[in-house]
């Protein structure tokens, strides 16, 4: 059974992860390659029940991507990097500041489709 450090520690990799395929989509303008992360995330957030918002929005935003409904797909990451942020300041150290940069990252590919999409 893992212990809480070793699952923050791989909490930490998979979201490093995460902004780094975020941000190599966003750059590509291909929203739909953040569809592979969402299926880990989702397992991984169903451990925990008060992050179940975030989980229903990562639902939503599959459909969206395999939609090609890009509106949606945008205002999803707003939402998404919203919760996420507001989640950082509920976790603990490196945790946290890895939870903040994921929600800065998912606020900014909402930005950067929202400005592709139009």
């Amino acid at each position: 059974m893992a212990t809480t450090e070793s699952k923050s520690m791989s909490y930490a990799t998979e979201i490093d992860s995460t902004i780094e395929k975020i941000e190599s989509h966003v750059e590509k303008g291909t929203p739909t390659g953040v569809k592979t992360v969402i299926s880990g995330w989702l397992e991984k957030l169903s451990e925990h029940k008060e992050l179940s918002g975030i989980g229903k929005d990562l639902e939503k935003l599959q459909h969206a991507l395999e939609a090609k409904d890009s509106k949606n797909i945008v205002a999803l990451l707003t939402s998404l990097g919203k919760d996420t942020t507001a989640a950082a300041g509920k976790a603990e150290g490196k945790e946290g500041t890895k939870l903040m940069a994921l929600g800065k990252a998912l606020s900014a590919g909402a930005n950067a489709l929202g400005k592709l999409s139009k």
